[in-house]
């Protein structure tokens, strides 16, 4: 957690975790025509559960889903691929000056015309830090700390609207189930579970893109099979289950479409402090009663 709750906690905790548990209780509110409890302790109850899972699913997805691109066979960061000489978001001359700052004031040397090696990319990640640390002591952040709290957003969405994908598929698949099924699921939901926990202590670790991949699995898995001791326990009519399918079709939509804003607005972030460092490296700082 943070000391204080700002629009980053709103934008990267609060709303996906509000999103992933309202996704998650639609199959009860179908099924049963129930509503939410609306009064005020259950909302203060609400708010608080879902800042906490808002958390949790942050930390799953800044692994599961990294901000940095495969590139050259190596993972990069998009704030250092933009300054490639051959890269087409920024004009050659606005990185040339660009690069002349960042020399002028951190010692720092892009190398803009050098082959992207691991230790050109950690040079300009130092430098991408230190202009976003200028621009916070010059007050002119607001549009980058904006495009980061949308990229996190999004990108804690298409978790969301992932999980509750798979989550009301297993529901649907719950009518066409046999005795035996249940058994089977509880041992994959146990499995999945113990994988993804194990397979997460080796993220934490940097186990790499191929362990990040399997955790998403047996994440995913465990929601599937989840979805589908729910059904059992809910009985949908074969009505309410194809409305459940196309749910999940919805939310299967809902999280590419939110999986792509979310690689837009992290190359956006990415552009907009570099630009808004070569725009304001000649500002003063305010002055410290200054109310902005």
């Amino acid at each position: 957690m943070i000391d204080k709750f700002n629009f980053y906690d709103i934008y990267g905790y609060f709303i996906p975790g509000a999103a992933l548990l309202l996704l998650l209780w639609l199959p009860f509110g179908l099924i049963r025509g129930t509503s939410p409890p609306s009064d005020l302790g259950s909302a203060v109850i609400g708010a608080v559960v879902s800042y906490v899972v808002g958390h949790i699913l942050h930390m799953i997805c800044t692994k599961v889903i990294p901000s940095t691109v495969t590139a050259n066979g190596r993972r990069r960061n998009l704030s250092d691929m933009v300054v490639d000489e051959k890269d087409k978001n920024f004009a050659k001359e606005f990185k040339t000056k660009l690069a002349d700052l960042i020399k002028k004031k951190f010692d720092l040397d892009l190398q803009i015309a050098a082959d992207p090696s691991e230790e050109v990319d950690r040079v300009r990640g130092d430098a991408f830090a230190l202009a976003r640390h200028a621009l916070q002591h010059t007050k002119e952040v607001s549009y980058a700390e904006q495009f980061q709290g949308m990229y996190t957003l999004t990108r804690g969405l298409t978790a969301a609207f992932a999980v509750a994908a798979v989550y009301y598929i297993g529901c649907c698949l719950s009518v066409f189930h046999n005795g035996w099924m249940d058994s089977v699921v509880i041992v994959v939901i146990t499995i999945s579970l113990l994988l993804a926990d194990n397979l997460t202590a080796f993220l934490w670790k940097g186990g790499g893109k191929a362990l990040e991949n399997w955790s998403a699995a047996a994440l995913l898995l465990s929601a599937l099979a989840s979805g589908y001791l729910l059904g059992q326990h809910l009985h949908p009519t074969a009505i309410k289950a194809a409305i459940l399918g196309f749910c999940a079709m919805g939310a299967l939509l809902a999280s590419l479409r939110c999986f792509i804003a979310y690689k837009s607005f992290s190359l956006s972030f990415a552009k907009t402090v570099w630009r808004d460092f070569y725009s304001s490296i000649d500002k003063e700082p305010p002055p410290a009663n200054d109310p902005v």
